[in-house]
């Protein structure tokens, strides 16, 4: 390989080395993972031909030397942005590569921090051969590298060769008359759909490529890349002619001879699919964020630790609290003052979060009262879905409803519905003593057809009918065949003096009614006093 062919590849920042990247020596891999968990391993072939040692980051121990440090996706964003902003006060610069799987949004804030390049997917899963690529890249494009750039006039076959084979965009401009493109490899006409021959014309040409959005930064980003080239690492769209956007990850490198910078080496990566399915679960977290916020339910997202992770609106509302102070707090059904509809307490073990983190299976229509600070309570409806990430409980998720009105409503009926009943029992009963009646000639048959009406309704087991004797004392005239309260309380042929519901009834001239007697508290008190009594009586 020429010395020509060197400093060019030596230069390219990305992938377009394709293994031809060589160093004198093994660069030094550094794998940090979190701490706790498994530190590895790499893919087995990736040590046999890097010198790979691993680390469990804890956030207080000092990072042994490195050419190039790989980030497991078990850190925490905040861990490797700390980890990154510690690397730039050390002095230390070397590249940076971390695993974050498909969080788009965590891919940008760890570029916006410093690092040097985002891998979406887990380190398990990604090929060994597609590591080393990311390595030689990220190696090219940090000044860390211990590599001597060398450069010629013109891009050699082999290094045409090389570029033409890739997918991403590969361009050179050279710096000793004005920055002039020298370069364009043919992957330019794939992404912008146009030949590359406007840009070896004028290389701020670019810019009538460019979204007209983002075209201002674009020029002030290519005028300061003469300067630095380094630092230049922009995300723009493109608009092709026949009106398709695209958009492109664009960086670059200097490189120099004796110190001197003269030539900038750029690639640009088509990034449409991943910014495509970035704005997809933006779009959805979206949606999702519109349905909680509009749902007429409250909901409640908890942890399987028992923390809230989200509550909309309503769920405060219903609770007559804020939105704030019920996320991130402690599910606890006991601080929230809730009982069975019943009125009994509820117990922690009887929550509806508890039982389905018990059971794994939905729970619906449970509903419960709610006692508020300021005395008023809500009956609410609780229904409840488990959230599994494989064969694991993730999640609970509670929907609760605001039911008083309509727990009311239907008490209200249901006791409507009980006072129809009652009075079609009285309608039947009624119908019943008149078509006895018919029947009937004497003022004593008339009696006993209305006793006898009375018990087959199935509402009360004994009647008696009773006549005024004389001097405040009553006879009974008619009653049921079954006689044994007849016997206990009244004399069939001597008159006693009436007590209790008797008197009263004789007094007044009004129905007395006594529900749910115990018989035979009352069948000893009326033995001694010769009052009257039965389960239910009139």
């Amino acid at each position: 390989m020429s010395e020509s062919e060197k400093g060019y590849l030596a230069g390219l920042p990305t992938d377009v080395q394709l293994g031809m990247y060589a160093f004198t020596e093994r660069p030094e891999i550094l794998f940090i993972a979190e701490s706790g968990g498994d530190v590895g391993p790499l893919p087995s072939t990736l040590g046999e031909s890097r010198s790979v040692s691993r680390l469990a980051w804890s956030g207080e121990q000092d990072l042994p030397a490195a050419d190039c440090i790989l980030l497991s996706e078990t850190l925490g964003t905040g861990d490797i942005i700390e980890l990154v902003r510690s690397l730039e006060a050390s002095g230390e610069a070397p590249p940076v590569i971390a695993f974050v799987g498909d969080d788009g949004d965590t891919a940008e804030r760890l570029l916006d921090a410093g690092v040097t390049e985002v891998i979406h997917s887990s380190v398990a899963t990604v090929a060994p051969a597609v590591i080393d690529r990311r390595i030689e890249a990220a190696l090219a494009l940090s000044e860390h590298t211990p590599i001597h750039r060398t450069v010629e006039d013109e891009p050699t076959p082999l290094l045409q060769e090389v570029t033409e084979n890739i997918n991403d965009v590969v361009w050179l401009t050279r710096l000793d008359d004005g920055a002039e493109i020298q370069y364009v490899n043919s992957a330019y006409e794939d992404v912008w759909g146009r030949s590359p021959k406007h840009l070896y014309e004028d290389r701020m040409s670019l810019l009538d490529t460019v979204h007209p959005d983002d075209r201002e930064r674009i020029r002030d980003a290519l005028h300061e890349q003469v300067d630095d080239p380094d630092d230049y690492d922009e995300i723009y769209r493109v608009v092709r002619p026949d009106g398709e956007q695209r958009w492109v990850h664009s960086r670059s490198v200097g490189v120099r001879e004796d110190g001197e910078l003269v030539r900038i080496v750029g690639i640009v990566t088509d990034i449409t699919e991943q910014k495509t399915r970035q704005q997809q679960l933006a779009a959805e977290r979206d949606l999702v964020e519109r349905i909680l916020e509009t749902s007429t339910a409250g909901i409640v997202v908890i942890d399987t630790d028992e923390t809230i992770v989200r509550a909309n609106e309503q769920a405060a509302t219903i609770l007559q609290t804020c939105k704030e102070e019920i996320q991130g707090s402690t599910y606890s059904p006991e601080d929230v003052r809730i009982r069975k509809i019943d009125g009994d307490r509820l117990s922690k073990s009887e929550s509806p979060f508890n039982r389905i983190k018990r059971t794994a299976e939905p729970l619906e229509d449970e509903q419960l009262i709610v006692a508020h600070p300021d005395g008023e309570e809500t009956i609410i409806s609780v229904d409840g879905v488990p959230m599994f990430d494989g064969d694991s409980l993730e999640r609970v998720v509670l929907t609760v409803e605001d039911v008083t009105d309509r727990v009311t409503r239907e008490q209200r009926l249901e006791d409507q519905r009980d006072e129809l009943a009652d009075l079609d029992h009285i309608n039947r009963i009624i119908r019943g003593v008149q078509e006895a009646l018919l029947s009937t000639e004497t003022r004593d048959e008339i009696l006993q057809a209305v006793c006898e009406n009375l018990t087959t309704a199935d509402r009360y087991r004994d009647a008696i009918a009773l006549q005024s004797a004389g001097d405040g004392r009553v006879e009974a005239t008619a009653w049921t065949d079954s006689g044994t309260l007849v016997d206990t309380l009244f004399s069939r042929t001597d008159a006693v003096a009436p007590v209790g519901p008797t008197e009263q009834a004789l007094t007044t001239s009004e129905t007395q009614v006594c529900h749910r007697c115990d018989e035979d508290l009352l069948l000893a008190g009326e033995r001694s006093s010769r009052g009257l009594k039965s389960n239910r009586q009139r």
